[in-house]
Formats: structure tokens, C-alpha cells, sequence
């Protein structure tokens, strides 16, 4: 069981749209009735440090109910999240943790690294 994030870098602009990241899950068991779960153990209620958000703040799916993607040769299901900076969001690196589990296969500790920078433009996604 593991996940990544992909991309696994992002750049967002103070009070900029919204950025789409696909968190990527391989080796869910896609006959549970155990979902799988993300959650971010820094965010409140999808408010993550430094004035940065996340949406959906924690998820819940069974897997069989997730997206699958090919990717490095392997099945990945796939949730989608986006990440926004607030207008107030200083400029600098921040490091979001994401928690992947699935009960009976495991868990997976993810890392988003998130680029805020002003007056720059927000690459399309």
C-alpha cells in the first residue's frame, strides 16, 4: 500500500485559483467495504498553516469507487484535491503531510510541497 501526490510540487499566487492535485493510491483493496481515507493532520476543517486550504480538508471513498490511472506501470485510484493560498499567504515553501490508510492494508504518509509565490503567474493544470 502506498500513495504519492502528483504533482508533487505546485506553485500558487496569495488570493491566486485554485490548483487540482492527484493524490495516487496503489494496492487499495478494491473489494472492501473499508474505504480508503485521506486526512491532513496539520488542516482544520480543510485550513492548513500559512494561510493555505485544502479541498476536500479529509476524504473518505471505497476504493472501487475511485478513478484508476496507469502510471510506472501500475494501477493507481485516484482522488483529486485542490489546494488555494488565502490573500494573505506569505511567499515562501510550505511542506503539507497528507495521511493515506486503508484498515487491513495499511497507510502511507504523503508530502506536498507548495510554492507561494507573488505576482507570479499560476501555471495552468
Amino acid at each position: 500500500f502506498q500513495a504519492i501526490f502528483d504533482p508533487g510540487v505546485i506553485t500558487l499566487k496569495p488570493g491566486g485559483g485554485r490548483v487540482k492535485v492527484q493524490a495516487l493510491i496503489e494496492g487499495a483493496d478494491l473489494i472492501s467495504q473499508k474505504p480508503v481515507e485521506i486526512s491532513f493532520p496539520q488542516s482544520d476543517k480543510g485550513r492548513l498553516p500559512g494561510g493555505l486550504a485544502v479541498s476536500p480538508g479529509s476524504a473518505s471513498v471505497l476504493a472501487k469507487d475511485m478513478p484508476a490511472v496507469i502510471l510506472q506501470g501500475k494501477a493507481w485510484r485516484t482522488l483529486t484535491l485542490e489546494f488555494l493560498a488565502g490573500p494573505q499567504t506569505e511567499e515562501g515553501e510550505y511542506y503539507v503531510e497528507a495521511l493515506v490508510k486503508q484498515e487491513g492494508r495499511g497507510d502511507s504518509t504523503i508530502t506536498l510541497t507548495i510554492r507561494v509565490v507573488k505576482g507570479a503567474a499560476q501555471p495552468p493544470n
